[in-house]
């Protein structure tokens, strides 16, 4: 059996967007650690979570990463590639994407030009439930309530930080399973098709794009689905 940590990204609920897909994994046997992701000012702040919680535990750790999250994963699995460290898997949900690589949408810069002072500023803000729904597009009906009564506050220093600053691509040894929505609001689906051949070029990338899904593919029609699918590619690797 494998520990499996996961960390949300910007706005995010961990235990909203990870739990269905925990409780399948705990029902295997997994373990899985949520991150708090409450404090994080900054994305090194999210990256450092991450790999704080990986020297916590030895075996079979999987990384999962939803947006900003999924950034962070990334980040943090090249970071211990170079040190040689043995990581099981990543797994990337609509992640942010590395420099270089054009993933801006007409509904995100809607948001961010009424956001354009906090960004400047740096603000710590929760974004209107209209600004929200406008973001994470299409969310299965039954999950509507949940996912946008529990969005969480923003960091708009790492929002600013992801917009224009990101990381460059440095590429990782370990197996991804890349996954992302056809209709996704927040990150251009054509940007992640580009970070899916890019990532190639390191390792074993296995891409899974999810038909009518938006940002939030775990709150998707094909929640259920994909989560099971998910399950399975980590048995895989187990």
């Amino acid at each position: 059996m494998a520990t499996i940590i996961c960390v949300d990204g910007l706005g995010g609920h961990p235990k909203t967007t990870f739990g269905f897909l925990k409780k399948e994994l705990v029902r295997q046997g997994h373990e899985v650690i949520l991150l708090d992701t409450s404090g994080v000012r900054s994305h090194q702040d999210r990256i450092q979570l991450v790999l704080n919680e990986y020297y916590r535990h030895s075996g079979k750790v999987f990384f999962v990463g939803q947006s900003a999250g999924g950034g962070a994963v990334r980040v943090a699995a090249e970071w211990l590639s170079k040190k040689k460290s043995p990581v099981a898997g990543v797994i990337q949900l609509s992640p942010s994407v590395p420099r270089g690589i054009l993933f801006m949408t007409a509904p995100l810069w809607s948001v961010m030009k009424k956001r354009l002072w906090d960004l400047l500023r740096g603000n710590l803000v929760i974004t209107t439930e209209e600004e929200y729904k406008t973001l994470v597009g299409y969310v299965a009906p039954e999950l509507r309530d949940q996912v946008y009564e529990s969005r969480t506050a923003i960091s708009c220093l790492e929002a600013r930080e992801l917009a224009f600053f990101p990381a460059k691509l440095q590429g990782y040894i370990y197996p991804s399973l890349h996954i992302y929505g056809d209709r996704d609001p927040w990150i251009s689906p054509k940007a992640q098709g580009i970070l899916g051949l890019n990532m190639s070029k390191y390792s074993s990338v296995t891409t899974h794009v999810v038909e009518g899904a938006g940002h939030l593919t775990l709150a998707s029609d094909s929640h259920i689905k994909l989560s099971i699918s998910i399950l399975h590619w980590i048995g895989r690797k187990c």
